[in-house]
């Protein structure tokens, strides 16, 4: 590197520490650089997979900005170093031309040679792109703003994918961290955003040091004011402040969106809440239904074949219903109403009673291994009991339950010539499913298309079949509709556009107008076709809202549209190799007794959950303690032997004799001088001398610090080292384990 001083009093420095400084920066500066561009170009892999090794992308990457930064301390333009890089590559490019030349045609294909010729075109170009931002980043003050800017905006298309909360698009990488860190796609969405600021402001500070040297037309320039003392609390509480700022506003974002994230998954349905919370309300949304969303929900293990469901091969899990009519909704009624509903969590013991009324029914056991949490259980159909299971992995599930269901085994068409509704019903719970919509367009509606039909099963068929023909399915319907309005109007009256929600909705409405007992069912919709060996994985995408009808010796029965046009879906992808991974983790079911059941067996006691770490784990610990001691003391004694300023070196000289003085229990007090800290113990030890404070004290007031000072101070050293060896060897081997010295290296205080 060329040397340039600048006149300004305030930025001058003697030759050893500006030539210290400017290196410890350079390599700083390079080291972070490197790092982060290596990150950008991870990213960048992973929503275009360039083909090329990512390790020999990389490592191209660091040599080519090692390589740009270097040339840009010399005396060599910008054009001569893209000259040199031209006639490289065309070197290159002959000897590949040659070899290709010479390869048979036949055995091209074959040959390892022309096989890495592919890949060192995107090598070349990784090296040459950041050898050239290399000369740039040091020669242009302005260009890591330009960097900082470019990295924000290629965050921002990074994880524009995800837009409208649509998380099955790329990047996948979102998913995937969330489902090892057991979080939630939108919570990681958010970390991540957070994360990329942080990295972003961290690249800026640290590009941007004032010791960080500058190339202009003077020479080189060093932007440092060594007559200031630093202010390490004022600039520790500004950093601290931003942080601070940082996750108040990633916190605000968070709570600003997570309420609809929770009101609409994929399909706009999220989760039903237990009987008492549940009424009054309902867990739908109508303006949005937020995109595609592929987060694991929970695994279904089915045991054995559920030959007989009639809407096979999609199998519905009901987990709430929403009956009563309030305003313009539906919302649920609770369990006076709707009580085959189990209204439990999914840790609460359920014990339902059999409906004999209920013909052509089978048994359907089934597991459920929750992947995110859940309020209340869902089963398919009609659940008698639930127990839990003994969790087999709680690093990946959150409960574990086992359902008993008596599952319909009747076929559709048997539906028909049947009475809509139960006799055994009171007029009040009759007229409670019965209440129909005030808007009259609904009923005039179902009116036209059930013209002619008189069988009820045949009209409900006929309600689905039209919807299905006529409606659009998209995720972003976008209706306007006043406070209080009627949210299904606009779809079913106006642009047939809308999702799962309005569909049930609607068909509800008219089911009611024609005289048919109905409510709305919510839960999970699978297509069996995407499991595995009876082993179903249910996403977010995958939850439903349908509607329902009451036929008598049937019981509720799904009529749910099917739209034939599409305009945007939440469906995604099976991740069959995360499924395979799922099944591997669950064994044999273990039930878990409840509670209270032992409580009264006098030989039977709680086990504490307290609980004395094993001798292994002790030992461990022991040995993870000792290494961190031993590492801490090895570098306080042997630290000033690495390559450093002599400033430096002479204060770890004197930091290593303060640890050896110290581990023999001699620690300077507050106020007193190094001097007479020495002289103490050179009286106490009866040694000769312990010269090491005198080169100390010159360079702590010098204003030059030269190589001949750092000798003395050497000297001094392995003789006061040599002086120690006078006290007994036990005595010094046992003080090197005292962490005292360490402790006080720690926190600051080994002065």
């Amino acid at each position: 590197m060329t040397e340039a001083f600048i006149s300004d009093p305030r930025y001058e420095f003697s030759v050893p520490s500006q030539a210290y400084l400017k290196k410890t920066s350079f390599h700083f500066v390079w080291l972070v650089r490197s790092l982060i561009l290596c990150l950008a170009l991870a990213a960048i892999s992973s929503l275009h997979p360039i083909g090329t090794s990512l390790t020999s992308l990389s490592l191209a990457l660091w040599i080519g900005t090692l390589a740009g930064s270097i040339q840009a301390f010399r005396n060599i333009t910008v054009r001569r170093s893209l000259f040199y890089l031209a006639i490289l590559y065309g070197l290159f490019e002959l000897v590949f031309f040659v070899a290709g030349y010479l390869v048979p045609e036949e055995r091209k294909a074959l040959s390892l040679f022309v096989a890495y010729g592919l890949h060192f075109e995107a090598v070349f170009w990784i090296l040459a792109l950041a050898f050239f931002f290399g000369m740039l980043f040091w020669r242009s003050f302005h260009f890591v703003t330009l960097e900082c800017l470019v990295i924000a905006i290629g965050a921002v298309y990074f994880l524009s994918g995800h837009r409208d909360f649509n998380f099955s698009e790329a990047p996948r990488v979102i998913s995937d961290l969330a489902w090892r860190f057991g979080l939630d796609n939108f919570s990681m969405l958010i970390l991540s955003g957070t994360a990329l600021t942080f990295v972003i402001g961290f690249y800026l500070f640290s590009t941007t040091v004032p010791s960080r040297p500058r190339i202009d037309r003077e020479g080189i320039r060093i932007f440092h004011y060594p007559n200031r003392a630093p202010r390490y609390v004022l600039g520790t509480l500004v950093v601290v402040a931003l942080l601070a700022l940082l996750a108040i506003v990633s916190r605000q974002v968070y709570h600003s969106y997570y309420d609809a994230v929770l009101s609409q998954t994929a399909n706009g349905v999220a989760q039903f809440q237990n009987s008492d919370e549940a009424i009054g309300k309902s867990p739908l949304g109508f303006h949005s239904a937020l995109g595609s969303n592929n987060q694991p929900s929970a695994l279904v293990r089915l045991d054995g074949d559920y030959r007989e469901n009639p809407t096979s091969p999609m199998l519905y899990l009901r987990e709430g219903a929403l009956s009563q009519l309030e305003g313009n909704e539906l919302v649920a009624a609770g369990k006076a109403y709707d009580d085959d509903i189990t209204y439990t969590g999914p840790t609460e013991r359920f014990q339902g009673e059999e409906d004999i009324s209920l013909l052509e029914r089978v048994p359907v056991t089934h597991s459920v291994y929750l992947l995110s949490s859940h309020d209340t259980a869902f089963a398919i159909d009609y659940p008698l009991s639930i127990v839990q299971l003994q969790n087999p992995a709680p690093d990946r599930f959150s409960a574990a339950y086992k359902a008993y269901s008596i599952a319909p085994a009747f076929s559709l068409d048997s539906l028909r010539l049947r009475t809509p509704g139960d006799p055994r019903w009171s007029p009040e719970k009759r007229k409670h499913y019965l209440a129909v919509h005030p808007d009259e367009r609904y009923g005039n509606l179902a009116q036209e298309i059930a013209r002619g039909i008189v069988d009820p099963a045949e009209q409900a068929f006929a309600l689905t079949e039209w919807l299905s023909a006529n409606a659009i399915y998209t995720l972003t319907p976008n209706h306007e509709v006043d406070p209080g309005g009627d949210p299904v109007a606009p779809f079913l009256f106006g642009d047939m556009r809308g999702y799962c929600v309005h569909f049930a909705h609607a068909t509800v409405y008219m089911l009611r107008a024609l005289g048919i007992p109905s409510r709305i069912g919510t839960g999970y919709l699978t297509d069996l076709s995407d499991s595995k060996d009876g082993h179903i994985l249910l996403r977010m995408s995958d939850r439903h809202a349908w509607a329902e009808a009451y036929f008598e010796g049937k019981g509720w029965v799904p009529f749910d549209t099917q739209p034939e046009q599409v305009e945007n879906h939440a469906d995604s992808d099976m991740d069959f190799s995360l499924l395979e991974e799922l099944m591997g983790l669950v064994g044999p079911d273990k039930e878990l007794f409840p509670e209270d059941l032992l409580g009264d067996e006098v030989m039977v006691s709680e086990s504490s959950s307290a609980r004395l770490p094993i001798g292994s784990t002790l030992v461990v610990m022991l040995l993870a303690m000792l290494s961190l001691l031993t590492l801490t003391k090895l570098y306080l004694r042997f630290s000033w032997i690495l390559p450093a300023s002599p400033e430096k070196r002479i204060e770890r000289l004197y930091r290593s004799l303060l640890s050896s003085l110290g581990d023999l229990g001699f620690l300077r007090n507050y106020s007193e001088t190094p001097r007479e800290f020495f002289l103490r113990v050179q009286k106490q030890l009866h040694l000769e001398s312990l010269s090491l404070h005198a080169p100390m004290t010159t360079s702590k007031y010098a204003q030059a610090f030269s190589t001949s000072l750092s000798d003395q101070a050497l000297v001094a050293y392995r003789s006061d080292t040599e002086n120690l060896k006078s006290v007994e060897w036990w005595k010094r081997a046992l003080g090197f384990l005292n962490p005292l010295t360490a402790f006080r290296f720690i926190t600051g205080n080994l002065k």
